[in-house]
């Protein structure tokens, strides 16, 4: 923190003065002399708080197999406690005690208690409780599959925790399309369909299998496995992070998100509830390198972001939640152990900020750029700061994130002339939080209403040893286009339109963006287009590129395979709330 001095009719000013060091109460005087001789003296006193509360958490107690009573004690030695949440919910803070009350679900349940002090520190502690099943419902997983005439798969019966339990027999339906074991594994005879039911405890539950010849099985498009949505799923995310698959889902009763996670071979590992609120929504996710999957979680309103941990703690790997005093607009997990995450102070300037993804610590922060601009020339009261527009994060190379921003300000056109310009740069930040801005591209016109939006997308590789930065550009005359600048390995830039520019993937043959409204496969070393598609009805979602230089599109309930020419090659149907595993 810097104090500076404006003084008047003084002989001399004191000059700014820099507090680094962290403590309550510390004070700094000056005094001033005029020429006359008359003195004038002012103190100022600076806190500075970077180090957040202290918390310790208690075993979560379960009351009449409901509700968890979750006590912590919070402390903080410097600027104070400012509130503490449970799971994202409010909680009460009576001398220095955080109580609060969460559901009680059978599974796995995750707790976390945060705390922010009055500087803006966030801290948070947490615990996993597991339940068992309160519940006599049984379930069959998966809930449907397919195998070979002559193979098989192994079938599991869970309980309402998503734990496996012994079936006491198991049937099929017809028996000469598949026989199925004691152990539950089911084996295909001849091509059909038939259902296989469970029992135990005065229970059942069933499943469809379907038997394909194997020349058909090896087909494409051929759903190998199905696992039903939760009971009241409105929509979800499947979080594919090989060999274990994150199935995050909406607990319409309550309102929360809840993770059921399997094996890529549909073998049933556990449930969670995670430590998120009711009508929070999961923006994005990405792996943790533990097993584990990092979640942004926002809530039904705009305001203030969490990251969510989910996962089974793996070498010490707690659950945590932080919630961020301000909105995130970026986030991603490009190296082991470090998540980089874009958030929009209150002031209105972007930071990115570098977490340790296992325990949810802050690493460290930096800062984007703003600009200082003078409204009128020669008058420095009218000078305002404008914060950088900021896209989105990527780690899309070994070295370090990054993250498109924009800076808006004014230039002289060397004719006494003043003209508005928006500059388009990258900030690059290592795992050590070392930063540095590789300018790329700008845009000047006579006044500031005239420059396009930008609407800035990811920072990515070309597959040919250079970074592509897309955006999409808005002109004020109604056209709009995709620009795309690339830089290569020398720093050395070029720079091409397309159509438009939105999401992307790296394919064998081409690269694809997509906006939603048109799809376009381009050479990313020129810029060369070599097809565009638009859906005949909804939206586009670029999923993925395939083998043999072809991409996946989703478009509704359908799912479209394209071949490297843009033509429909398969379209397989899959309705909301169902996770096929091809």
């Amino acid at each position: 923190m810097t104090v500076s001095f404006v003084c008047e009719n003084a002989v001399t000013c004191p000059g700014p003065v820099t507090f680094d060091r962290e403590g309550a109460a510390q004070q700094l005087t000056r005094e001033v002399h005029d020429s006359a001789g008359h003195a004038a003296t002012a103190t100022v006193t600076i806190n500075i708080d970077r180090t957040p509360a202290r918390i310790q958490l208690e075993t979560a107690t379960d009351r009449n197999g409901l509700w968890f009573s979750v006590p912590a004690a919070v402390a903080d030695d410097l600027s104070g406690i400012a509130n503490a949440r449970c799971n994202g919910r409010a909680a009460t803070i009576d001398r220095g005690m955080v109580s609060c009350v969460l559901p009680a679900r059978d599974g796995l349940n995750d707790i976390a208690i945060t705390a922010v002090d009055q500087a803006g520190n966030v801290a948070s502690a947490s615990l996993q409780v597991p339940r068992r099943a309160t519940s006599a419902a049984v379930e069959v997983v998966p809930s449907a599959a397919t195998v070979p005439a002559g193979g098989g798969r192994r079938l599991q019966l869970l309980d309402s925790a998503g734990d496996q339990i012994a079936a006491e027999r198991w049937s099929v339906t017809d028996p000469t399309i598949a026989r199925v074991t004691a152990q539950g594994v089911v084996i295909g005879l001849a091509p059909g369909q038939t259902s296989i039911t469970a029992f135990a405890s005065g229970q059942s539950a069933s499943m469809v299998l379907t038997v394909k010849s194997p020349a058909e099985f090896k087909a494409p498009g051929t759903t190998i496995w199905q696992m039903n949505p939760y009971p009241g799923d409105v929509a979800g995310e499947f979080a594919r992070l090989s060999p274990v698959l994150f199935s995050l889902e909406h607990d319409a009763s309550y309102q929360q998100t809840v993770a059921r996670v399997v094996s890529t071979d549909a073998d049933y590992l556990w449930t969670e509830f995670p430590a998120t609120a009711p009508g929070e929504r999961i923006r994005k996710w990405m792996g943790d390198y533990a097993g584990g999957v990092l979640t942004w979680v926002e809530g039904s309103a705009a305001g203030p972001s969490a990251i969510v941990r989910i996962g089974r703690a793996i070498d010490d790997a707690p659950t945590w939640r932080f919630e961020s005093a301000s909105p995130v607009t970026g986030f991603w997990a490009g190296i082991p152990y470090t998540l980089f995450v874009v958030e929009v102070l209150p002031n209105g300037y972007g930071q990115v900020t570098l977490f340790d993804s296992m325990t949810g610590a802050v690493k460290h922060r930096v800062v984007l750029p703003h600009t200082i601009v003078t409204r009128d020339v020669g008058n420095p009261a009218s000078a305002v700061a404008i914060p950088a527009q900021a896209g989105p994060i990527t780690f899309p190379d070994d070295k370090a994130a990054a993250t498109p921003f924009v800076l808006t300000d004014y230039v002289d056109d060397g004719n006494g002339r003043r003209l508005a310009r928006k500059l388009v740069n990258v900030l690059r930040v290592t795992d050590a939080g070392e930063a540095h801005i590789v300018p790329l591209t700008q845009f000047v016109e006579t006044v500031v209403a005239t420059l396009p939006e930008i609407e800035l997308h990811y920072v990515v590789p070309d597959g040919h040893d250079a970074l592509i930065a897309l955006m999409r550009l808005q002109f004020k005359d109604g056209r709009s286009e995709g620009r795309v600048v690339r830089l290569a390995a020398d720093n050395t830039r070029s720079e091409y339109s397309l159509p438009t520019a939105g999401d992307y993937v790296l394919g064998e043959d081409w690269a694809y963006t997509c906006d939603g409204r048109t799809l376009v496969a381009f050479d990313p070393q020129t810029g060369k287009v070599a097809w565009t598609r638009q859906p005949e009805k909804d939206r586009f979602e670029l999923i993925y590129a395939t083998g043999g230089g072809g991409v996946v599109v989703r478009q509704g309930e359908l799912v479209l395979f394209l071949n490297s020419a843009g033509a429909i090659a398969h379209v397989e149907t899959h309705p909301v709330g169902f996770y096929p595993i091809f």
